[in-house]
């Protein structure tokens, strides 16, 4: 049996892929768009960068989503990349303008946590900031 070609999705399929993460009350069905956040503040980007889908997240980010978009306890998209140590995510979300100086509730910047975790986190060749 052939291996049926992978096929990638579309924006409205990756949106609704966040549905049951977002409104686990509506069990997948709820409509979710770009700038739709759960009672805690977090969007597809988040739950996307959470998963580490990169793919899925640079769609999001082409089409208009906030890189620095603060979710649950203020973390962004970036910190879940860098706590993941993901470096093509990280990537991309700075390439989309992500701020490496925006603190969680609990103090904590994305670049705080690349520190900690000793993971480079930058554009620039060398790996900085």
């Amino acid at each position: 049996m052939a291996k049926r070609p992978k096929t990638r999705l579309s924006l409205d399929e990756i949106l609704q892929s966040t549905s049951l993460a977002l409104f686990p009350a509506q069990d997948g069905n709820a409509l979710i768009s770009i700038e739709t956040r759960d009672s805690e503040g977090d969007t597809a980007l988040h739950i996307l960068a959470h998963r580490g889908d990169l793919y899925a997240c640079r769609l999001l980010l082409e089409n208009g989503a906030d890189a620095n978009i603060q979710g649950d306890i203020g973390y962004t998209p970036l910190h879940y990349a860098v706590m993941a140590q993901n470096r093509e995510l990280a990537a991309a979300l700075l390439q989309h303008g992500a701020r490496t100086d925006l603190a969680s509730e609990f103090g904590e910047t994305a670049l705080s946590l690349a520190r900690e975790r000793k993971f480079k986190l930058g554009t620039k060749p060398d790996g900085d900031v």
